[in-house]
């Protein structure tokens, strides 16, 4: 199976979506397709050996749409796809000023004939049906062309859209008007005014024409997160080839290039630190405000911008492989994605324009049949196909989904789906790893004591073989463990290693000049049948000061204890804080011993503490806490938490920024700091409050709208709603639900509105010194 993202054209409203998605789903070889009305975008998984792209294209295309696979970063086809939307809008533009030029003479033509009055500074002409006809007809054929051909794709397919409503409501208008200047004397005979309404079809038109370019303004706005990303690529890269530096575009960069990079510039390609220091701001893709130190042999990531110093680095990741690009391709594929309470309004969608179309025929029906009035009939149909907006609906929640997940990947929080963002509000537990998420990750030796003492150097001696067995290690301990002999002065190289074997979640053992050496845990120690009595109060010290300690046995018997502290980060008591003044129950989960488990635990304020949980029992732990009824989140570094991650309802993993693609995670934080959880549900909250609104606003909009358009309150109030207003209204519905999610880029986190409060004393402080 293999999953590709499609960028779609032609769609004017929800149904056409819907259309090509049951389109796409009818290619055999399709498994499932979603389509997103508020980004244009369809996500497609197929199966590559019964199908291809160019097929589902086809299929699209015969539908009477056209579908471009979504353009990744460094492919080159983001300015042409911007171009080709500016003249879609230059288009649409010069319709609207033409429809609304025209409509401005024909509404002031028509004054004298809906008032009744002579009003000697119009034109008579002006209000002459010939003339009308022949202003109107290019605004309906030329202006209004795009709905009238929507609508003719609708009917081969057997389907109906807005497109069908809006043909259906002007060209009726049109239409009546035409036999009315055509054929007076049909309507003199029977008492009544040849009226027409040339002035109405044009104005409609015109209108929802004003309103789709207001809408695809606000559209592309929702979208500016992806914009901002890619504009934060720098356009050169300045390499030393033939020994000389020398200025390339940034597509013409290979790995392995050594790039030169000056304060002030931008850092063009992910890559290492080979020579020289500097401060670097990741602020626009971590979202960390503080400028990191880098030296030689540290990461960095493209896109960011040098501070201060000059250094080199050697390219290791370029074009699409880059962070940034990783990061942009994420963000896109989520804003495509469709959240579960979409589902409603995608079902409503499916038969809404059907149910307008029998509504507005009953009312025809109706009101001919009871009042007998042929113009009052036809005002009415008009009003109902034309007020009637699927687009609201339609664009309820994709535009919301998209402006909140753009402003996610602003902060460094990455949301992999509009599934995970809205599930992130709902969380009723969270479960913190402990290494590398609470902690550092950076543990360092602060203890070591040995059985025999110093004598003879015996302590240097057990140290070297310690560093000799962990240093085949990969685990986080090992390495503090190997750098602390270092540090001690401890004879390299180290000796060779024989037989070694990493014992899961316990300790590792080898043989080092014909000794066995095991490190590990008490558990361990104790399973082994080893004495730790000579060293137990020292163990036990050292854990009531949140410090983990490794037992070194030789040929069976204890020979020295280790103390490893791994400090906390500075974020995650204020995180924790956070997240439990949001009636989140929060719970550490480790492998480390029970005392040094609960006492960084209590250090940060968490009640509920899971401690010597293997990394396989972990994901058993998570579905325990979701045995007691509760939705639960794993926050964890994504490599050894990754069953964890996958189990809980929302997997949140702890990045560095140089592995984004995080497959067992839903949501990925790039900086690793805790408080971006408290961000990311905030995000949830308020988007899901602005989908809410959005709906709301919709399904009232419709359930007011069509009853009123129909004439309900005629009979009461001698009142009828006009066909000009109707199709403003729905002009207005539309941008108006686009406008509300635009209000999400307000979204600011807790941190940020803290920074923004004290900013503004601070500048209070400094008016009051100054005057």
């Amino acid at each position: 199976m293999k999953t590709s993202y499609l960028r779609l054209q032609g769609m004017s409203c929800a149904s056409c979506a819907r259309t090509i998605e049951q389109v796409i789903k009818a290619v055999p070889g399709v498994n499932e397709c979603s389509v997103n009305f508020g980004v244009e975008q369809a996500k497609v998984n197929y199966d590559n050996r019964r199908t291809n792209l160019e097929k589902i294209q086809q299929a699209v295309s015969h539908a009477g749409y056209a579908a471009q696979p979504l353009e990744e970063m460094g492919a080159g086809g983001g300015d042409a796809e911007k171009i080709a939307r500016q003249a879609q809008q230059q288009q649409l533009r010069r319709k609207v000023i033409v429809g609304g030029v025209i409509s401005v003479l024909l509404v002031v033509g028509s004054v004298p004939a809906m008032t009744g009055l002579h009003l000697p500074l119009i034109p008579s002409w002006l209000h002459n049906p010939w003339v009308q006809l022949l202003l109107s007809t290019p605004v309906q054929f030329w202006c209004g062309k795009s709905f009238f051909v929507g609508a003719q794709k609708a009917w081969k397919r057997h389907t109906t859209d807005m497109n069908t409503l809006v043909a259906l409501g002007t060209g009726a208008a049109y239409l009546y008007s035409l036999f009315a200047t055509f054929f007076p004397n049909f309507f003199l005979n029977q008492g009544l005014q040849a009226e027409v309404y040339y002035e109405a079809a044009v104005v409609i038109i015109t209108l929802i024409l004003l309103g789709r370019l207001l809408e695809n303004r606000a559209r592309e706005q929702t979208s500016e997160a992806i914009s901002k990303l890619m504009g934060l690529q720098a356009k050169t890269a300045r390499v030393i080839r033939t020994g000389k530096e020398i200025d390339i575009p940034i597509e013409e960069v290979i790995v392995g290039d050594v790039i030169v990079v000056r304060p002030g510039e931008k850092i063009p390609v992910d890559g290492e630190v080979i020579a020289g220091s500097s401060t670097v701001d990741e602020s626009m893709v971590t979202g960390e405000s503080l400028p990191i130190q880098k030296q030689a042999g540290d990461e960095i990531i493209g896109a960011t911008l040098n501070k201060s110093g000059s250094f080199k680095f050697r390219a290791s990741r370029v074009g699409k492989d880059t962070v940034l690009a990783q990061i942009v391709k994420l963000v896109q594929e989520a804003q495509g994605s469709k959240a579960p309470i979409q589902k409603l309004a995608d079902r409503i969608t499916g038969w809404f324009v059907p149910a307008v179309i029998a509504i507005a025929l009953a009312t025809f029906i109706i009101w001919l049949s009871t009042v007998g009035n042929l113009t009052l009939a036809m005002i009415t149909t008009v009003s109902v196909l034309i007020i009637a907006c699927p687009c609201a609906l339609g664009l309820a929640t994709p535009t919301s989904i998209t402006v909140g997940i753009g402003k996610g990947a602003e902060n460094g929080i990455l949301i992999k789906g509009a599934d995970s963002l809205e599930l992130a509000h709902q969380l009723q537990a969270i479960v913190l790893d402990k290494t590398g998420t609470i902690t550092q990750g950076k543990p360092s030796v602060t203890d070591y004591i040995t059985v025999r003492g110093t004598a003879n150097s015996n302590e240097i001696k057990l140290l070297q073989w310690a560093a000799a067995v962990e240093g085949n290690s990969e685990h986080p301990l090992g390495e503090a463990i190997v750098e602390y002999a270092q540090s001690q002065g401890v004879e390299m190289p180290l000796p060779e290693v024989k037989n070694f074997e990493a014992v899961v979640g316990m300790g590792v053992k080898a043989i080092v000049q014909q000794r066995l050496v095991q490190i590990g845990t008490k558990r361990w120690m104790d399973a082994l049948g080893i004495e730790t009595q000579s060293l137990q109060s020292h163990q036990q010290a050292w854990e009531a000061e949140a410090k983990t300690t490794a037992w070194i046995a030789v040929d069976g018997k204890v020979e020295g204890l280790i103390g490893i502290a791994d400090g906390i980060k500075p974020s995650s008591m204020e995180a924790v804080k956070a997240l439990q003044q949001m009636k989140l129950e929060v719970v550490m989960l480790t492998g480390d011993n029970r005392p040094t488990a609960e006492a960084i635990a209590h250090e940060v304020g968490i009640q509920r503490v899971f401690a010597e949980v293997k990394p396989g029992q972990k994901a058993a732990q998570i579905k325990a806490l979701q045995a007691e009824g509760k939705i639960v989140a794993m926050v964890g570094d994504g490599i050894n938490d990754a069953p964890a991650l996958a189990q809980a309802d929302l997997g949140i993993a702890i990045g560095t920024g140089t592995d984004v693609a995080m497959a067992a995670s839903d949501i990925t934080l790039i900086s690793g700091d805790l408080r971006g959880i408290v961000s990311a549900i905030q995000l949830s909250h308020a988007t899901m409050r602005n989908i809410r609104q959005n709906l709301f606003f919709a399904y009232i909009y419709n359930l007011c709208g069509i009853p009123i358009a129909a004439g309900i309150l005629y009979p009461l109030f001698n009142w009828l709603l006009s066909p000009v207003i109707a199709g403003a209204a729905m002009a207005l519905s539309s941008v108006s639900v686009v406008a509300n999610a635009l209000r999400l880029r307000n979204f600011q986190t807790e941190r940020q509105r803290v920074e923004g409060r004290r900013q503004e004393a601070g500048g209070r402080r400094h008016n009051s010194f100054s005057h």
